[in-house]
């Protein structure tokens, strides 16, 4: 076993407040601004060099840890790190995620993270040889986790360009692509230990339904038993247009504030995904909106499904052909993302905290390859 040392935070890294930088004085450049939750901008000036670490320190995003590996200019909303004392900076970007900091909270109705407060925080630290070992092995699957979601994005934006509605004058009403489905149910009556729960959190939280007890859902949602597109009916400026393939044995559940889709024989989940993620259509969806909220506006349903959108089966087969495969690469991509998080967080604890080498997670990760 690689020796290890127990050392109060302070001895492992120098934490210090990031700087004030209003947005009325930022001007265009690549360095990020690094927020409480990670990039919150962009600005021309990048004081600190890379690779950096900060912390979240005040607001909801407190102790929320981020990396970035080139210069940046940290938010006095964050902690960052003036100096990693010699030690690996990635290694210290995972270390410092696994650490609650929550029980740290120095502020009174805002929470707010003191570096003093956490200065001697006790830390099971390897050394730099197994630091670099874990940050490497981490880091590489978080390295094709990114990868996988530029690939999604680029995917996602060549099939919507080639149903733009630049690109294609013929229209029909969503309600000839697709029919409506309004089954719901109470997920306490399924007799399965587990569903995936389509919600907007979920879907804001990077697109990964929360596969979760019946139990701990409260209210009735929309069964999805067969592939279909959601869309939300709330707030359609931001665009939430979820494509659902149920998967064998765990039920999937809706949301009330999505609209259930499902695609006429006509055409496929793909398609009808690609004709109503179409940013000009959403921009008409929310011109119709009511409520008066403005945070809480609706389009009520029988307007969203009368309203036109491209139609596909006006379009050339090879086209419709493209979409479907670039829909479906960017669904792969992202599923395979989903495994590859799943795994890193179910090593990252362990070897951070020296219950597993490296050596046997790299058994683990060629096992689940």
């Amino acid at each position: 076993m690689p020796e290890r040392r127990r050392l109060a935070l302070d001895k492992i890294v120098r934490l210090k407040r990031g700087f004030d930088l209003p947005e009325p004085v930022r001007r265009p450049g690549c360095y990020p601004v690094m927020g409480s939750a990670g990039i919150s901008g962009w600005h021309d000036e990048g004081p600190i060099a890379g690779p950096g670490v900060t912390i979240g320190r005040s607001g909801s995003s407190i102790g929320v840890a981020t990396y970035y590996p080139g210069r940046f200019w940290p938010l006095n909303t964050t902690l960052f790190v003036e100096d990693f004392l010699g030690n690996d900076p990635r290694f210290v970007y995972y270390l410092l995620r696994q650490l609650d900091f929550k029980g740290f909270d120095s502020g009174s109705a805002q929470p707010s993270l003191n570096r003093n407060y956490i200065a001697s925080i006790s830390v099971s630290l390897p050394g730099l040889r197994e630091q670099k070992a874990i940050s490497a092995l981490i880091g590489a699957l978080d390295d094709k986790i990114a990868v996988n979601q530029r690939t999604a994005d680029t995917s996602c934006e060549l099939a919507l360009s080639l149903f733009s509605e630049e690109r294609w004058s013929s229209r029909t009403s969503l309600s000839s692509l697709c029919s409506l489905r309004k089954s719901q149910v109470m997920p306490s009556t399924l007799n399965v230990p587990a569903v995936a729960h389509y919600s907007l959190p979920a879907f804001d939280n990077g697109q990964v339904p929360d596969i979760c007890s019946p139990d701990k859902i409260l209210s009735a949602k929309f069964l999805v038993d067969q592939p279909g597109v959601l869309l939300s009916k709330l707030n359609p400026d931001i665009p939430r247009v979820w494509r659902v393939e149920p998967k064998a044995g765990v039920p999937a559940l809706a949301s009330t504030e999505f609209l259930v889709l499902l695609p006429n024989p006509t055409i496929t989940t793909a398609e009808l995904w690609a004709v109503a993620r179409q940013g000009e259509f959403l921009c008409r969806l929310a011109a119709r909106v009511t409520g008066t909220s403005k945070s809480h506006q609706r389009v009520r349903p029988d307007e969203i499904l009368a309203s036109d959108v491209v139609d596909p089966r006006a379009t050339n087969e090879t086209t419709r052909q493209q979409v479907v495969s670039l829909v479906e690469r960017a669904e792969q991509a992202r599923e395979e993302s989903i495994a590859l998080a799943q795994l890193r967080d179910l090593l990252l604890p362990k070897l951070i905290s020296g219950e597993l080498r490296v050596e046997d997670a790299d058994h683990v990760i060629s096992d689940a390859a």
